[in-house]
């Protein structure tokens, strides 16, 4: 009763804040206390000292009684028994952040090992250094490994033949550790281990073959992906070194197929990244090629619903060479004719995605550009689209060709193979896709792959997440084939004008109009006027996609001309219907520019010609705007000759819709010559029934210009005396 009140006093220090020789005395006490209690209060003591919830300081002499229990313990049963349940916390401090902690639990197991008599508690100790060969915390595998340099030499270790060997094959394994330090350890435990022993180095690695198959099949079976990945190193380094009897492969295969066939996921998983660890090594290969139930196991993975074990077996598969499980794979899937269900999707999806190489990505390429338009084609060239980006641009060329292939059977097909690129491809790796797509475009020309391929570029455009880089290339492109006869090719014209939408859309009207209205009009200049307007007809999407940029290009301050002279021969070769639905808003812009103080007379000449147009062909669209209309006209007619004359030909064309606004506009007093030659336009457009409407107000200017003293004025109004009166 005494020791165990004492014990507890001591245990309640513990958590006292001490300098080192107190925890040093308080720990040799305690250690002293659990040799001399009864067996209750000593696992009563023992739970204590286990405890996690403490803070660093009691931490630190908890581990300190560990250092010290072996010399008062481990020479009994219950002692040793004691002694081996503190192992693992002593493990687990290994890795701990604090030095001061690692030491102490380093000093503890020291003392364990140079302690370790009782058979179970050398079985325990063997156990525990296999298990800290292991740690994820390097520090902790280079000290595990230094004690089992130390506990070699042990006894009763030799006499433990079992463990010896589980420990020695731990610390082979670890030879293969990516740790420089923990290699060089292992390997100076090997050569103690292998020193005054019967046979060769060589010979007892043969032996120990059976203790590491063992554990190496334990790993991957284990669930643990990086334990199996140690294993899968070591495996392949000891295969390597065990050449000469045959290797490790084969008799590891049963391990590995158990493995890649278990019910358990994790299993799985972890058989995988073992597995992908062997085959990185070449030498390895035979071992596991020539074995069709293993790359019969891996395509089930790939084929499970499970993604993460898809992803494992992925990247196990791309490690091997193509022929075992990549090729075959891949041909079937791509040599369907059925679209690839969800499970066949994630598992190619899965491979390319794991091939940074892009060995599995060309050969889907090249596999469905053999096998033809197909569902299957088409599922695997949109299952491909999941590879990296660097891997996507390496055959983007090729990948454009299968698409315009297959477009040809299968636009829809196609375009979804576009789309899914597209939206893997980087922004280079777009502009080189937009490229290649181009270059099969015959321009102009209404040919089948050209029309497939332009669709196509409107597949990119529309997915791609940043607007293209060479504008000018995609319009050259498309404009031709957008500008196809509406009547002979109006099928091929409308494509051609989707993707020209979509290239407004991606790149923003206001953008293309500050650079690229010349280049429009010279596409549209070649159907100018000269010719006939059933040859050329525009097709609507064509003229909605053009309208946006021309209307801020009209607005603008750099290409205002071209602009509104492409917006013009539009207005011209679109229909009538199309044309009167815009009328509206087409006509807004070109008023306001009209009336700008510091217009340039040739814009406003032109401005002038395209309303002309507007008024001609949809009219009736535009009452509304009657009143502003004849009011810019008037105002125009103070302009320059050209202008002028310009200006009297939109009266003219206006005067169609509203003559008697239009005559009592110009005849307004005073009256001014170049009003009156307007007039006389006006009258001859009218033609002899029309100026029937307009005869009293045009004999009220008549009358107005007789008063007038201007000789000019006197002139022009002969001009409409003369008009009028024939």
């Amino acid at each position: 009763e005494g020791a165990a009140a004492s014990s507890s006093d001591l245990l309640a220090r513990l958590d006292a804040q001490q300098d080192g020789a107190e925890i040093e005395g308080t720990a040799q006490g305690i250690a002293a206390a659990m040799a001399s209690v009864s067996e209750e209060t000593r696992a009563e003591m023992l739970a204590e000292l286990l405890r996690q919830d403490i803070p660093k300081h009691g931490r630190l002499g908890r581990l300190c009684v560990f250092a010290h229990l072996p010399k008062s313990l481990a020479g009994s049963a219950e002692g040793a028994q004691t002694v081996a349940e503190t192992l693992p916390a002593m493990s687990v401090a290994l890795s701990d952040s604090d030095e001061a902690i690692r030491d102490m639990a380093r000093r503890g197991l020291g003392a364990t090992v140079d302690a370790a008599k009782h058979p179970e508690l050398v079985a325990a100790v063997a156990a525990n250094l296999v298990d800290a060969l292991r740690a994820d915390d390097m520090r902790a595998r280079v000290a595990a490994a230094e004690l089992v340099m130390a506990f070699l030499p042990n006894r009763a270790l030799t006499a433990d033949v079992t463990s010896r060997s589980d420990l020695v094959a731990a610390t082979v394994m670890a030879q293969a550790d990516q740790n420089a330090e923990v290699r060089r350890v292992c390997d100076r435990v090997w050569r103690a281990a292998t020193e005054g022993r019967a046979g060769t180095p060589g010979k007892q690695l043969q032996e120990l073959r059976p203790h590491l198959v063992e554990r190496i099949s334990n790993d991957l079976q284990s669930g643990d992906v990086e334990r199996a990945r140690a294993s899968g190193r070591a495996a392949a380094q000891l295969h390597d070194r065990l050449e000469a009897s045959g290797g490790l492969i084969d008799p590891l295969s049963l391990g590995i197929r158990e493995a890649l066939s278990s019910d358990d996921t994790d299993a799985q998983i972890s058989g995988c990244a073992g597995l992908a660890e062997i085959l990185k090594a070449p030498k390895c290969h035979k071992g596991v090629l020539d074995k069709p139930d293993l790359s019969a196991a891996l395509r089930g993975i790939l084929l499970s619903e499970h993604l993460e074990a898809c992803t494992a077996a992925a990247k196990c598969a791309v490690a091997a060479p193509p022929t075992f499980v990549s090729d075959p794979f891949v041909s079937e899937l791509c040599e369907s004719s059925y679209a690839l269900d969800s499970d066949q999707m994630c598992g190619l999806q899965a491979l390319v995605r794991a091939d940074g190489a892009g060995t599995v990505l060309k050969l889907v390429i090249e596999r469905a550009a053999a096998s033809g338009p197909s569902d299957g084609q088409t599922s695997c060239l949109v299952a491909a689209a999941a590879a990296p980006a660097g891997a996507l641009r390496q055959v983007v060329s090729s990948v454009a060709d299968a698409c315009v292939q297959a477009g040809v059977a299968n636009a829809d097909a196609a375009g979804s193979v576009a789309k899914a690129w597209a939206a893997g491809l980087d922004v280079d790796g777009t502009q080189e896709f937009l490229s290649a797509l181009v270059s099969r475009i015959e321009c102009g020309q209404a040919e089948p792959h050209s029309q497939v391929a332009a669709r196509l570029v409107g597949d990119v455009l529309g997915a791609a997440s940043l607007p293209p880089a060479h504008v000018d290339e995609l319009l050259d492109a498309l404009l031709p084939g957008a500008l196809l006869s509406a009547d002979g090719h109006g099928a091929c014209a409308e494509t051609f004008a989707s993707s020209l939408q979509a290239l407004v859309q991606a790149c923003g009207a206001s953008q293309l109009a500050e650079e690229y209205p010349p280049r429009i009009l010279a596409a549209l200049a070649p159907a100018a006027p000269g010719q006939p307007m059933e040859d050329s007809a525009v097709c609507v999407p064509t003229f909605e996609a053009l309208v946006p940029v021309l209307q801020n290009g009209i607005t603008g301050a750099t290409h205002r001309k071209a602009s509104v002279e492409s917006l013009a021969l539009l207005a011209r070769r679109v229909g009538a219907s199309t044309l009167q639905g815009h009328a509206m808003k087409l006509a807004g812009p070109l008023v306001r520019a009209l009336g700008e103080k510091s217009a340039d007379p040739e814009l406003q000449e032109l401005v002038l010609r395209v309303l002309s147009v507007l008024i001609e062909r949809a009219g009736a669209s535009l009452r509304a705007l009657k009143a502003a209309l004849v009011t810019a006209f008037a105002k125009a007619l103070d302009g320059p000759g050209p202008v002028q004359i310009a200006a009297g030909r939109a009266c003219a064309a206006l005067a169609g819709m509203e003559p008697k606004v239009v005559v009592k506009t110009l005849g307004k007093p005073p009256l001014k010559p170049a009003n009156l030659e307007a007039l006389a336009t006006v009258l001859k457009a009218l033609g002899p029934d029309g100026r029937k409407d307009v005869e009293e107000e045009v004999k009220v200017v008549l009358d107005f210009a007789k008063a007038a003293s201007d000789d000019a004025v006197q002139s022009a109004a002969s001009q409409v005396a003369a008009i009028f009166g024939g």
